[in-house]
């Protein structure tokens, strides 16, 4: 009975050490690696061993949503690599290893970064017909480069990667809109991009 009681004891404290520190651990695989372990923070460990980004979109043991910082980073590079690639046109592969080389992206991010960026180019008729098929009173050319390579990239995303869910990737879009597009991209993209998944939903 003792050792009942102690062990619930041991649970609650555990629980209320968590949810009290702040920035602290998350009992997600894959999240957040734990302080250094001391006592009964040792019970911790099979959760916060290691410090990989976990899947996009989930949430940790709490609910929170997680950050998505690798991979927003990523997504920033793949932006300016595509913008200059437009605009200087050359050769793809080359352009992209010279970003690569300037940028500070770990392993993961980079290999997200260069499939992004490569299915966004070697499916770019497929990926600018679906923008034009929206935007019929606009020509393409009309659309700026900044705002049409984010719409490129968040459509890629919901047609070739699985994994990410379409709502991560249209509030991603919207989120490099805000940043490095105009004062309305942010509204633009969300327009465009929320038509196409639902198309694309509908197929």
């Amino acid at each position: 009975m003792r050792l009942c009681q102690l062990w619930r004891w041991l649970i609650f404290w555990i629980r209320f050490k968590v949810f009290s520190c702040r920035g602290g651990v998350y009992l997600r695989p894959g999240w957040r690696q734990a302080p250094p372990l001391r006592g009964p923070n040792l019970l911790l460990k099979l959760w916060s061993d290691t410090t990989t980004d976990p899947p996009e979109g989930e949430k940790d043991f709490f609910g929170a949503k997680i950050p998505m910082g690798k991979r927003r980073k990523a997504r920033e590079l793949v932006l300016q690599s595509l913008y200059s690639y437009e605009i200087k046109s050359g050769d793809a592969e080359e352009n992209l290893q010279d970003f690569f080389s300037k940028a500070d992206l770990d392993p993961q991010a980079k290999i997200f970064a260069a499939e992004l960026y490569h299915k966004v180019i070697n499916s770019l008729k497929d990926i600018d017909s679906m923008i034009e098929s929206c935007v019929k009173r606009w020509d393409l050319s009309r659309i700026s480069v900044v705002d049409k390579n984010i719409l490129r990239m968040g459509i890629c995303e919901m047609l070739f990667f699985g994994d990410i869910p379409k709502k991560v990737s249209l509030d991603e879009a919207i989120e490099l809109a805000k940043k490095y597009g105009g004062e309305d991209s942010g509204s633009f993209v969300n327009g465009i991009l929320d038509a196409i998944a639902q198309n694309i939903n509908a197929r």
